[in-house]
C-alpha cells in the first residue's frame, strides 16, 4: 500500500520530470538541499507547509490538487 507521503513523492517526481528540471534545480529553488529534496520525492521525509507552497510553485502545481488526490487513494 502507497503512503501519503510516497504518493505526493511520487507526484511531484512525475511533475520534475515533466518540466525537465533536476532534483538539484529544484532543491536549490526551494532552497533545501539536493538530498533533502530527494528524501521528498521517495517519501521518506514529509514535506513542511511553507516547502511545499514553494515546491508547488515552482513546479506549477495546484497545491491543493495533490494532496487531496493522496487522501483519498492512502485511506
Amino acid at each position: 500500500m502507497t503512503t501519503f507521503n510516497e504518493y505526493v513523492g511520487a507526484a511531484i517526481r512525475q511533475a520534475r520530470i515533466d518540466k525537465g528540471y533536476s532534483q538539484q534545480k529544484v532543491a536549490d529553488k526551494i532552497g533545501v538541499t539536493r538530498g533533502a529534496y530527494s528524501q521528498y520525492e521517495t517519501g521518506k521525509n514529509s514535506i513542511s507547509m511553507e516547502t511545499w507552497f514553494k515546491l508547488a510553485n515552482t513546479l506549477e502545481l495546484d497545491p491543493d490538487t495533490i494532496p487531496l488526490e493522496a487522501l483519498k487513494v492512502t485511506k
